[in-house]
């Protein structure tokens, strides 16, 4: 991901003001160029996903607590939604 500042592209740093971003997908090298207010009215998540995380997705961390949160929902229940 890289953004435009000063008519220069840079590569993206958090915290930057940038007047437009360039997304590079590398499988399929596609290219967008998408300006600050096209982003805020897209409903696109600006996320990238951590592959290493799916190693873990299957395990359960904080059992104590996943307990906990079970009893919790057995005896309370959910919300009532309208």
């Amino acid at each position: 991901m890289f953004g435009l500042k000063d008519d220069q592209w840079h590569t993206f740093r958090k915290g930057t003001d940038y007047k437009a971003f360039l997304i590079r997908r590398k499988k399929s090298q596609i290219c967008s160029i998408m300006k600050i207010k096209e982003l805020n009215r897209s409903k696109t998540p600006i996320v990238k996903i951590n592959k290493t995380l799916d190693k873990i997705a299957s395990k359960v961390l904080f059992p104590d607590k996943l307990e906990e949160a079970n009893r919790i929902l057995k005896t309370v229940g959910l919300p009532k939604t309208k």
